[in-house]
């Protein structure tokens, strides 16, 4: 703030000096410029070529300025001019707006300059005004508008943005030539993962086609793809309503009914092999119940046991025969299922359920375990092997499906349901196995004597040692003797051939054959068609079909027997001969 003050002069004659007095208390820093309006001498200034010199003192109320060495001396009644800075004014200066003529070009401002309104600073030449020093400006917007062009100096090449609200998907427009890039562009893509169960064994995504070993299920009778045994009143009933089978234990202790194909399914190294198995538990206590791929020596599995605790399990043979591993559901490491997990979900094992199991065997890999709710494979417990043991983890991954109920101390007994199974190979089934043929001797044909009577030409089974090999029948040929003579034969499963001798081609194999077998019976026919005696020749049967597993040798488990596979010829007349020869491939010794 700037106070302008005119004063009539009264010289203060022989002195050297002009002395005048001002209203109020003023310091000699406050004095910016004293001249006189009369002459328009400058008698004093601060600023510019600092013309004059003063001295200043005051009693508390009035200030008196002696000036020294101005431009001219001043007559008594000359007009003088005072320009005084005064942010806080004491005393009774004046106040009130005064027009101020003559006013110096350039001003010295010393202290702090608070501007009220704007203003609008330029030159005649209408150039930038430059600034020198640090300019402190308060209150300045965070925001401001600029319009028109803004030359910036010394701008960083590259300037770090932070934009919030960006929408996720954002329109681009070009025209019809390519854009041009230049320098290096660095780009970040986020990829979701895939969840775990969407992979195999293996680790590779689900998109290959499953390959069907096996599978099983009920709908106008029980299928006959298992074997049975019971115990003490047990029974395993076709429930026509249901489409299932009950498997049901009595009050009795010791109760027991146990089902395992007759079949065991082949692992092929280095694919996955995916296991499916449906059930419902009863839920009585003073029962063991088990569902899985296992048999007495190896395999997986889940087990409730008599206080209805649940397990998943790991049975081995590698250092203990049938040694099992049981894994509480509490302790399952992926996800225990009783709302505590990553699903969130509890499993009621009264209720369906759907147990899935994929191996990534090659003697040493992961078996992963879980169960598959509202269509998802939802994993509950890994058990890992690689890295950690020194041996494999079971004796071998070709294991049978499995079901189980017995009464340990259940005063009512109760019933496993058994639903459906399937043994998938993901990725496809190749057989690489050992093929082998046997044949009647070229010197001696089989000797077909009555006419429409069925004759075991050939028959193949598993050794009693080899119950868990997996052998395929794989084609047949027949040649009658003489010329234009007729037969029928067929294939016949599970058939019992009478006399004659059973022997081995090789000690490796898991398969025997009977050549000399003077009669047969029972059994179901997996093949039949006619062939004649002709000069032409004897063609190749195939019998494989569109499933390689459809002729596979099979066994009862529970009475260690295995099941006969039968080539069987009639002749159309009586006193015939028949030559004859079978192959198989031997997928797991």
């Amino acid at each position: 703030m700037y106070v302008v003050s005119d004063y009539t002069f009264t010289p203060d004659t022989g002195a050297g000096y002009e002395e005048l007095v001002v209203a109020g208390v003023y310091e000699i820093e406050r004095f910016v410029s004293i001249e006189n309006a009369t002459r328009n001498d400058v008698l004093y200034s601060a600023t510019g070529e600092h013309i004059g010199s003063i001295v200043v003192t005051d009693d508390g109320l009035e200030t008196t300025v002696r000036i020294y060495g101005g431009e001219k001396t001043s007559e008594a009644g000359d007009k003088i001019r005072i320009l005084i800075y005064d942010p806080t004014p004491t005393g009774s200066g004046p106040t009130s707006n005064v027009a101020v003529t003559n006013w110096p070009a350039s001003q010295n401002v010393n202290g702090v300059v608070t501007v009220g309104n704007e203003i609008e600073i330029a030159n005649d030449a209408g150039n930038p005004v430059p600034v020198s020093g640090t300019v402190d400006i308060g209150n300045f917007p965070a925001t401001q508008t600029v319009d028109g062009t803004v030359d910036i100096g010394n701008f960083p090449a590259v300037q770090d943005v932070q934009v919030t609200n960006f929408p996720a998907t954002q329109e681009v427009t070009q025209g019809t030539t390519p854009w041009v890039v230049s320098g290096n562009v660095n780009t970040q893509t986020a990829v979701g993962s895939f969840p775990a169960t969407s992979t195999d064994a293996f680790g590779r995504l689900r998109i290959s086609q499953p390959y069907t070993l096996f599978d099983s299920s009920t709908r106008y009778t029980a299928n006959g793809k298992w074997s049975t045994q019971t115990l003490l009143g047990g029974t395993a009933s076709f429930n026509a309503d249901q489409g299932l089978m009950d498997l049901t234990v009595t009050n009795a202790a010791n109760s027991l009914v146990r089902r395992e194909t007759t079949k065991v399914f082949a692992y092929q190294p280095g694919k996955s092999l995916l296991l499916y198995t449906t059930f419902v538990m009863s839920g009585e206590t003073g029962l063991r119940q088990s569902v899985g791929y296992y048999n007495e020596d190896n395999g997986y599995y889940i087990s409730k046991e008599t206080d209805n605790s649940v397990y998943l399990v790991e049975r081995s043979s590698v250092s203990t025969p049938g040694a099992d591993d049981p894994i509480p559901q509490a302790n399952w490491n992926v996800d225990p299922f009783n709302g505590t997990g990553p699903s969130g979900i509890t499993l009621d094992f009264t209720k369906a359920q759907i147990l899935w199991i994929d191996m990534e065997w090659l003697g040493v890999g992961t078996v992963r375990t879980g169960f598959v709710v509202d269509g998802q494979l939802l994993p509950a417990h890994y058990f890992q092997h690689a890295n950690i043991i020194d041996s494999t983890y079971i004796t071998t991954a070709t294991l049978p499906f499995r079901y189980e109920i017995e009464n340990l101390s259940s005063a009512a007994g109760g019933t496993l349901k058994q639903i459906c199974s399937t043994a998938i190979s993901e990725g496809g089934y190749t057989l690489t196995g050992e093929q082998h043929s046997v044949s009647t001797p070229i010197t001696a044909a089989y000797a077909l004597a009555t006419a429409g009577t069925y004759y075991p030409v050939a028959a193949l089974r598993l050794k009693a040692t080899r119950l868990d090999a997996i052998s395929i029948v794989t084609g047949l040929t027949l040649l009658g003797e003489g010329n234009n003579e007729t037969y029928a034969w067929r294939l016949v499963g599970r058939g019992t051939v009478t006399g004659g001798t059973w022997d081995t081609p090789s000690a490796t194999t898991p398969v025997e054959y009977n050549l000399t077998g003077t009669s047969s019976s029972g059994g179901t026919v997996l093949a039949s068609g006619f062939t004649n005696a002709s000069n032409q020749g004897s063609p190749i049967i195939d019998v494989l079909k569109g499933s390689l597993f459809t002729n596979q040798l099979e066994r009862n488990p529970f009475t260690a027997t295995p099941f006969e596979v039968v080539l069987e010829v009639a002749p159309a007349n009586n006193t015939q001969g028949i030559f004859a020869s079978v192959s198989w491939e031997d997928v797991v010794l």
